[in-house]
């Protein structure tokens, strides 16, 4: 199996050119039979989130083994076609129904790619009828001091951060501790200050500290957490409350338009149903299905 990459690097850098024009039918692997078109890349890169995307074209390396991996999978693919793998129905099947529902999928998604209405007044009649169901969360505005585990090999941590609470107690300006202690990367900006926050927003030990606090300028007792220890201070405190229309809109535009959608791919299903020409051969399910449950019967449970 003679293959080679095809793949172009800008200059020696590793950095790929941002202004080429690509064609995804270009091949970018070559053997002695068949081309690997972009268009596979493509479709992998698809599945990924937008930051594992760009950290992967940034790495040419790890790029090139995908690619790899990508036309190893496609090669022998070819080989299990040519030794008949495929001459098994239930093998075959299990291709077509993958196949199957991944052209159902384009063919659903290309049927119903109208646009989606304008929601604002559904939204305004939902948010009206039930203003119960839109409050916002109870948010804490907390100032903090990260002491993390790994300051100091030879250091007792716990001991360190206890006795800069001691000072905090004692009266001493919880911002400027902050700004000579904290190991927080972001004290820089804030001064420890972490600004409102609802508790999803937080850690989970971190929040519980947080909203266990009670009084306006209250300090915690150490909160540990897998960065380290932290001091917390109290700063502002605000209840849940009632969301205006314009606060909870765009959260019931959301709803809205994935049920519009949901309503329309249901009702598109049900209308190929009555479309389709089909019937479930019963004569031909039945006996499969005694069989199938006898065997079933008899099978080993997987071990775990």
């Amino acid at each position: 199996m003679a293959l080679f990459l095809a793949l172009a690097l800008a200059g020696s850098s590793g950095v790929w050119s941002e202004e080429t024009q690509v064609d995804l039918n270009a091949p970018v692997v070559l053997d002695d039979e068949h081309d690997f078109p972009l268009a596979a890349i493509e479709a992998f890169l698809e599945s990924g989130p937008k930051g594992a995307r760009q950290k992967l074209l940034s790495n040419p390396e790890r790029l090139r083994e995908i690619i790899h991996q990508l036309y190893l999978y496609r090669y022998m693919a070819e080989q299990a076609r040519r030794a008949d793998l495929l001459a098994d129905p239930v093998e075959k099947a299990r291709l077509e129904n993958s196949v199957d529902r991944h052209l159902a999928g384009l063919f659903i998604a290309h049927s119903l790619k109208a646009p989606v209405p304008d929601m604002t007044e559904a939204a305004r009649e939902r948010y009206l009828a039930n203003r119960e169901d839109y409050q916002s969360d109870e948010k804490v505005r907390v100032s903090h001091i990260l002491i993390r585990q790994s300051r100091d090999a030879e250091m007792d941590v716990g001991a360190f951060a206890k006795s800069i609470r001691a000072r905090a107690l004692a009266g001493e300006d919880f911002e400027q501790l902050a700004v000579e202690f904290s190991e927080d990367p972001s004290v820089a900006k804030n001064r420890g200050d972490l600004g409102l926050r609802a508790k999803p927003e937080l850690e989970e030990r971190f929040a519980e500290g947080a909203f266990g606090l009670k009084e306006i300028g209250e300090i915690s007792p150490l909160v540990r957490t897998g960065y380290g220890f932290h001091i917390i201070k109290l700063l502002e405190r605000e209840p849940v409350r009632q969301m205006t229309f314009d606060e909870a809109k765009a959260q019931i535009i959301v709803t809205l338009e994935a049920e519009y959608r949901q309503e329309r791919h249901e009702a598109y299903l049900e209308k190929l149903k009555a479309e389709a020409n089909y019937r479930i051969d019963d004569e031909v399910l039945r006996p499969y299905v005694e069989d199938k449950l006898k065997k079933l019967e008899t099978e080993p449970e997987p071990s775990e």
